[in-house]
Formats: structure tokens, sequence, C-alpha cells
């Protein structure tokens, strides 16, 4: 499909929109001056000013059909782009002849639209309609009014001055087909991996240092990947006591470490981190389908999850699940066993991811495949909910089958709140290590600002200096600072 496009201020939202609308089908945007590739099916999309506004003409023509529409806007740039979002998505669901779950929302977050606009006064019955308008399915209308009502009382317990810590360790047994995460494996990377952790012990130090001089208090701290438990023991030993050592960990009430892969879990492992104060870990098998595992690349098996599961019930963790629905290779009756399985463990929190097919995936580079995953995200919904599950923290991602959706569930009061942290950008969570991303969230108006370590742990280590120098340059202590606030 190409998009003829003559307002490039518009372009990211009629790009991902369409490209959410054809799937897998390629899409090439082609703006003023540039010479569009042949190609049948094609849209054009022309907005013309007006002396009182804008006029936003789309025509389409797909599969041998045309459809067109006008539709006059204000000149505001976000009327306009709505405009001409809600003439394609209406002229081609029209003629491919379905609808999306989310209609035309594009964003990751569609629960952070729900708060934004229950926080200006809005009904329910008015956001409900307003979700309506956009195209969202009456089922996703409610899932995202359900999950805002489930994690609003988490929200509103935070202050300025609480803040995150999410410490990065980019390495896996593996690299899983769908994956584009920065990791290595540790297979290739265990000698690098032997540099990076000093490294990244001396940015915690600092980190420690700026959040102590800003007079910020860690609320919640999140070791994530990658699979941190790639480390070895005493390599986890080390970290986790640098942690509890250099940081004020008296008001954090949640300490989560990804343990993901079933593989890399062993009872000394598991000591280390009762001992050093992680009340929560994550043990991901995906599936519980043993030729699926095998096919996407991960080398555990079912037996060894549960072996894992039960080694892990010895202490006193809390426990995340994450499933991932539309598997290759998997099937609505398999997941749907893995599911029940899962459930009967009772595990505090369960997320069912929708596979996401990312550019720099193996399982990209395999070609287009299709997969129907709507019936088993649907299936866990309603089966999640009987069990007594609540959604509690939801987003999307480009790509993933079927433009559905990532939702947590969490048994009542269990909720693992670092997950609503980073999907609402009213709190600041502060990054060490490769890939991490800093987000200052300030008091009052100032805009939200975002810091970026080095992806890759090559980058990280290589530049290592550099990247110090930048961190220890970030405005921490505006984010408790009232007088800025008032200044701003």
């Amino acid at each position: 499909m190409v998009v003829k496009l003559n307002r490039p201020d518009i372009r990211y939202e009629v790009e991902s929109l369409t490209r959410m609308l054809l799937g897998e089908s390629p899409v090439t945007v082609v703006l003023p001056g540039e010479t569009p590739p042949r190609d049948d099916d094609h849209i054009t999309v022309t907005v013309s000013e007006q002396p009182d506004g804008c006029l936003c003409r789309v025509v389409t023509h797909f599969d041998g059909k045309t459809a067109e529409g006008t539709q006059s806007t204000t000149p505001d740039r976000t009327d306009c782009e709505q405009a001409v979002c809600r003439l394609i998505y209406d002229q081609l669901t029209t003629l491919l002849g379905h609808t999306l779950p989310w209609g035309m929302l594009t964003g990751v977050r569609p629960v952070k639209l729900v708060r934004q606009m229950a926080e200006t006064g809005m009904t329910e019955a008015l956001i409900e309609q307003k979700l309506l308008d956009y195209g969202v399915s009456p089922e996703r209308v409610r899932l995202s009014l359900e999950t805002w009502q489930n994690q609003r009382d988490i929200i509103s317990a935070l202050s300025p001055e609480k803040i995150s810590l999410y410490v990065s360790i980019p390495f896996c047994p593996s690299r899983c087909s769908y994956c584009s995460f920065v990791s290595h494996s540790i297979e290739r990377a265990a000698d690098m991996l032997e540099q990076y952790l000093p490294l990244l012990l001396r940015e915690l130090r600092l980190t420690a240092r700026l959040i102590k001089e800003a007079g910020l208090s860690v609320v919640s701290v999140y070791i994530g990947g990658g699979t941190p438990t790639t480390l070895s023991a005493p390599q986890m030993e080390l970290l986790l006591q640098e942690i509890c050592k250099d940081f004020d960990l008296s008001a954090c009430g949640e300490f989560t470490v990804e343990a993901g892969r079933p593989d890399t879990i062993t009872r000394e492992k598991l000591m280390v981190l009762a001992k050093n104060g992680v009340n929560r870990i994550s043990i991901n098998p995906q599936t519980l389908n043993d030729t699926v595992l095998e096919t996407i690349g991960r080398r555990h098996t079912t037996a060894d999850f549960m072996s894992a599961w039960r080694l892990s019930g010895e202490f006193s963790f809390a426990r995340n699940v994450d499933l991932i629905a539309g598997l290759p290779g998997d099937d609505y009756a398999s997941f749907c066993r893995t599911l029940d399985e899962i459930i009967a463990l009772h595990p505090e929190n369960i997320t069912v991811h929708t596979l996401t097919v990312k550019h720099a995936s193996t399982l990209k580079e395999q070609g287009p495949q299709r997969r129907t995953a709507m019936e088993m995200v649907e299936y866990s919904r309603s089966t999640l909910e009987q069990a007594g599950y609540l959604p509690y923290y939801l987003y999307r991602q480009k790509g993933t089958v079927e433009a559905l959706e990532n939702v947590g569930y969490t048994l009542p009061g269990l909720a693992c709140k670092y997950n609503v942290y980073i999907m609402d950008d009213g709190h600041t969570i502060i990054s060490a290590g490769a890939g991490g991303v800093t987000k200052l969230v300030p008091q009052g108006p100032q805009r939200i600002t975002r810091s970026f370590n080095y992806k890759y742990p090559y980058e990280y280590i290589n530049r290592f200096q550099t990247m110090l120098e930048r961190k220890a340059a970030l405005p921490l202590g505006h984010l408790n600072d009232t007088e800025q606030t008032e200044r701003s």
C-alpha cells in the first residue's frame, strides 16, 4: 500500500494506523516531491487550507475497490490528524471487511488516555462514549476502564519525591525467535558480562549518590533484562549487595527480579535473592507446550518450569508469570491448557502478552506467517476473571498480532506496582545499565525528561565515562523542588 500525503506533520499517526489495519502488508508513505512506487493499492490524503479551517479529503483504492470522503476541521493539527485518521479508518475497514479491537487508537498506553480524561473531570459514561467514538470495541472499552480503576490507588499514592530504580542485565541463555530486546546470548557474551558487571556497579554507586543528594525516596526496585538470573549466584550476590549498600531502601516495598527463564533458576540463586531483600520474581514459561517452546528457541521444558516453580515455592516471593498468545505452532486448545495449568498454580500475577513480531527478531526474518490470537486473548480474559484475577496494567506494541494488547492480571491487593509505574507517565524511574531509560517526572507543568543509556552492552562498556557524565548532569534536584515548580 502506498500512502500519498501532502501534510508531513501528521505522517506518524497516518502511517501507524494504516500499518495496523493492513497487518503484515508493507506500507510506503510518499510526501510532496517524492516519487511514489507503482502500486494498485494506494491512499491519497489531501489537506487543503480553507478560510475557516481545513478540508481533509481521503481517497482509498484497495483490491480493485474505491472509497472516498471529506471532512472539514479547525486549523488545529490534532483536529486535522484525527479527521484524516477517521476517514482512513472508515474507508479501509469497509474495504477490508474488518475493524480493529482498539479502533483508531495507535498509542501504546490506552489506559493513560483514560486517566487523562478522568483527571479533566469526565465521567465514566463520557469516557466510554469517547472511546467508542474512536472505534474502540465495547470489550476493550470495558477493559480500559477496569484497568484504570484497579491501578488508580497505586498511582494516587505516588508523589514526586518517590521514585523507582530499574537495573538492566541485558543477557539471556539464548535468544528467542520473537525477541528484539537488546540482549545477548550468554554463550557468546560471557566475556562481555565480566566487563559489564563492574561498570554497572559503578553506575549504581553514582546513581545512589545523586538520588540521596536530591532527597528522593526509592519505593520500588526492578532488575530486568534480558534474564537477570543469567548471572551466577556470586555475581547476583555482588549486584544485590551493592544495591542494598548504596541505596536507602527503607521505603522500598517492592523489590523484583526477573527470573524469567526457568532453566536459569537454582536454589542457590533463590537463596541469594531472598537474603538480599528481593520479595517478587518472575518465572516466564510463555507456554507449557514443549513443541512450541522448541520452535521459539526456548531451551527449557514444561518440566523445567514446574521444577523451578516448586523450588521457588520454598521461599516467600510473590510470583509473576508471563504467557504469550499467538506463538507459532501453538493453537487454541494448547493455549487454553497452558492458561488453566498456570491458574491452578495460583501465581500472584499473570500477564498475557500477544505475540509481537519485531523487525529485529528471527521470526520477522523468517517472513510473514498468519496466526490467530483473538480467541486465546478472549479466553484468557474470561477465565482469569472467573478465577478472581483483575486487570491492572495494559499496553500495546507495534506489530502485535491482530493489533491486540498485553494485559497484566493480579489477585486482589497483590499487583506488581512497578508494572503500573512503567506504563504511566506520572512516576520517575531512574535506570542503570545498557538500554536503560531514565524518566524524570517533575512537579508542576515541566515536561517529562528522558535520558537514554547506551543501547548495546558493548557501547555501554566502550563509552562508559561519557554515559556517567550524562547521568551526573540529570536535573534530579528539580523533582522535589517546590520553588522551581512555582517559577515554572
